[in-house]
């Protein structure tokens, strides 16, 4: 009935919603993917070399370095990941872009041999 489409009984603690949270960094070194590789095994990725050396050191193969993580990881099992490659590369262009308008905020002024930096933007 019509009058019933809107009632419910549960509350709004009670409803999940799936959503999946992806890092751009490594779990082995801590820093942005480096040709990142997705273990087929799990959903994690890791940066390839990384994950290549752990494994090795391991003997050919080791369990998932994410916390919490059971899974095995050989590297026969792991994967390209070109979409998680792509978001690397649009996250690296950002920052790049970021840190070239910090750069922009000072202008390098050379007198002789003493060079100064000069804050820009004060000048305003």
């Amino acid at each position: 009935m019509p009058e019933n489409w809107f009632t419910s009984t549960e509350s709004d603690d009670d409803i999940v919603i799936d959503q999946e949270i992806q890092s751009l960094k490594c779990p082995i070194t801590l820093q942005l993917l480096e040709k990142p590789v997705r273990n087929v095994n799990c959903p994690h990725v890791y940066s390839k070399d990384a994950i290549q050396e752990l494994v090795r050191q391991a003997g050919g193969k080791c369990r998932c370095p994410v916390s919490g993580c059971q899974k095995e990881v050989t590297m026969k099992g792991v994967r390209e990941d070109k979409v998680m490659a792509r978001k690397v590369r649009e996250e690296r262009a950002r920052l790049e872009e970021r840190g070239d308008e910090e750069r922009m905020d000072f202008q390098e002024i050379t007198e002789g041999e003493i060079t100064m930096v000069e804050d820009t933007k004060s000048e305003s």
